[in-house]
């Protein structure tokens, strides 16, 4: 898109957006039409993403020799700059509590990943047929699999065709590496054809947590291109994946790396590790991005190791709502394979978490529901506010 610098002014253009004084690039005389590659959501602001031209020549970094882009603050641009419309959403983790789950859909959350109560999650998803509501059954057991039996009996049949059930989290009962992934993926795949016989409904495998699996080893890479792509593709189960971000700007990164894979460099953006790791799966992992499967994150937020969630960080509003924004703009970037390009397959992700203020509470998110109300969800959601109750 173009986009018109406002006033007579030079403006600088930076090499990284919410960057500080010093990594001003170059300058753009005011009144001048530039064309905007992309639209960056960054710590404080909008930036518009420029290629940095020699003429014809699209100029490389001298580090990775990848294309290098400069950045110019959405301020000096005449009607500021929106973002692409996206069907992304953003939502809350909701660990029990029925009355953080009302807080949450009257400030208008539609995403949701509920922990330990299923009929909490049929009753929202009742109320609110718009919602996504995923449901994490609680599981007693440690140091093992349970058996598919189990955990459909945890998720009270399964019957809820309207809901998106998920299985054994992170690596509470099992390891999340070579071996243990196979193990994982045929308990999974026997639940998913389980539940699919039962209701119909979605299972979505994996809750790998936050920096798994580790996709720069090969032969986890093969154990899921193995045992998991296969069920992906052919759609009987869908992917859910930790994705939280690792500090407060990481999610704002833009830098690229060139790891080698199968012997060639392969350019992975900094977000990819942490924010949108799933990616993987399709550059390296077999996933088909033109599968009817989704891919789906049913904890997401901030999570610094030794420090916790945005309160522990005395994150402001802002930063959350930008945060959010940024996530939203990440997360339904397009998928490019082999020089094509394919919709994103992201839904959403749930912030973890209300609903547990006292052993959760650098996680606490309830403190922000307004700023998410006004600013994330309200915006594009209905205002109309019916109570969960028990039916």
């Amino acid at each position: 898109m173009k986009a018109v610098i406002k006033g007579s002014e030079p403006v600088p253009v930076l090499l990284t957006p919410d960057t500080t004084a010093g990594a001003v690039v170059g300058l753009v005389p005011g009144g001048s039409t530039i064309e905007v590659a992309e639209v960056i959501t960054g710590e404080q602001s909008l930036w518009a993403k420029l290629a940095l031209f020699a003429g014809d020549i699209q100029l490389l970094r001298s580090d990775t020799q990848q294309p290098l882009f400069g950045y110019i603050a959405a301020q000096y641009i005449v009607g500021g700059l929106e973002t692409a419309e996206t069907q992304v959403r953003v939502g809350l983790s909701v660990i029990y509590q029925r009355d953080s789950a009302n807080l949450a859909v009257q400030a208008g959350c539609r995403f949701f990943s509920i922990i330990g109560h299923v009929e909490l999650a049929s009753e929202i998803k009742a109320a609110y047929p718009d919602a996504i509501v995923m449901i994490r059954p609680y599981i007693d057991i440690r140091g093992a699999l349970p058996s598919a039996e189990y955990i459909i009996s945890r998720l009270n049949g399964a019957r809820d065709p309207g809901l998106i059930y998920t299985g054994i989290n992170e690596a509470d009962q099992i390891g999340q590496g070579t071996g243990d992934i196979r193990k994982r993926a045929q308990l999974d795949v026997d639940v998913a054809q389980r539940i699919k016989a039962i209701s119909g409904a979605v299972y979505a495998a994996g809750s790998f947590s936050m920096g798994t699996p580790d996709f720069t080893n090969p032969g986890v890479c093969d154990e899921i291109r193995t045992y998991y792509a296969p069920h992906y593709n052919s759609g009987l189960l869908w992917w859910d994946n930790h994705l939280y971000s690792p500090n407060p700007s990481h999610i704002y990164r833009e830098d690229i790396q060139t790891p080698i894979w199968n012997g060639v460099p392969q350019v992975v953006v900094e977000h990819e590790w942490y924010e949108t790791r799933w990616r993987f799966l399709f550059t390296r992992c077999g996933f088909d991005p033109n599968s009817t499967s989704r891919v789906v994150s049913s904890e997401t937020g901030l999570d610094e190791g030794s420090v916790g969630g945005f309160v522990a960080h005395n994150s402001t509003n802002d930063d959350v709502v930008a945060w959010c924004k940024r996530f939203i703009q990440i997360e339904a970037l397009p998928l490019v394979l082999n020089g094509v390009s394919y919709p994103s397959p992201f839904v959403g992700g749930a912030i973890f978490q209300i609903g547990e203020p006292t052993n959760w509470a650098g996680y606490d998110m309830t403190r922000y529901l307004n700023a998410l109300r006004d600013r994330v969800w309200l915006p594009t959601k209905s205002k109309i506010y019916i109570p969960i109750v028990n039916h």
